[in-house]
């Protein structure tokens, strides 16, 4: 997951609070399945009272299902430098 992540998440939050954070929810029964997508857009991420504009954003529906209970959420992924996408995440106190 912390591989996955887009650098601006990095960049907010640091690399080493970003890994221990994911390390303290990674749930292997956790089953994420996206419902809908929507094309590039423009997406202020706000998070812990900082904002940060991407320009080219996905939004993506996802399902997400933890014990039998499922629960629905738009997240946003953008491109990072190597091409492929990448998530974003509150990792916890920013830098």
């Amino acid at each position: 997951m912390f591989s996955m992540l887009h650098p601006a998440t990095l960049e907010l939050y640091g690399a080493p609070t970003c890994q221990a954070y994911l390390s303290g929810i990674v749930n292997p029964g956790v089953v994420i399945d996206p419902i809908d997508a929507y094309g590039l857009e423009s997406w202020l991420w706000v998070m812990d009272g900082d904002s940060t504009m991407i320009q080219t954003a996905y939004s993506v529906d996802v399902k997400i299902s933890v014990n039998d209970e499922d629960t629905q959420q738009m997240v946003h992924l953008a491109r990072r430098p190597d091409g492929t996408l990448g998530w974003f995440t509150d990792c916890g106190d920013p830098k």
